[in-house]
């Protein structure tokens, strides 16, 4: 499950960056979440022609340098994050792109939590 969903995002993510030659994506992990990352998107990459950059950083390099890299030229296509509340500033919305009623159905209680906790 947590393969899956990791896989959608990355998909759903990284295939708005069509034009990209390469994409950057900044990764921490506490197990092997960007190996396993490094290795579905292989598969993507296949398909796309486009390949992916996977950084491998500690999280207190996410904590202490992603939002500073976001407000700047830095900043990574991707990044695996948990301050979801404090970065959605920078949150791209993909509203336009994706069917939205499927992913309310599918992701309601995360929304309700979000919208509970960032208004």
């Amino acid at each position: 499950m947590k393969k899956s969903i990791l896989l959608t995002f990355f998909l759903i993510v990284s295939s708005f960056s069509v034009y990209a030659a390469e994409i950057k994506f900044v990764c921490y992990q506490n197990s092997n979440e960007c190996d396993v990352i490094k290795e579905m998107s292989g598969v993507w990459e296949s398909s796309t022609g486009n390949t992916v950059n996977i950084e491998t950083v500690s999280y207190q390099v996410i904590r202490e340098q992603l939002e500073n890299e976001l407000e700047s030229d830095a900043a990574p296509d991707v990044a695996r994050v948990t301050n979801l509340g404090g970065l959605n500033k920078f949150y791209l919305d993909l509203t336009p792109y994706v069917d939205a009623s499927y992913w309310e159905k599918k992701l309601w209680c995360y929304f309700a939590m979000v919208q509970k906790a960032f208004g």
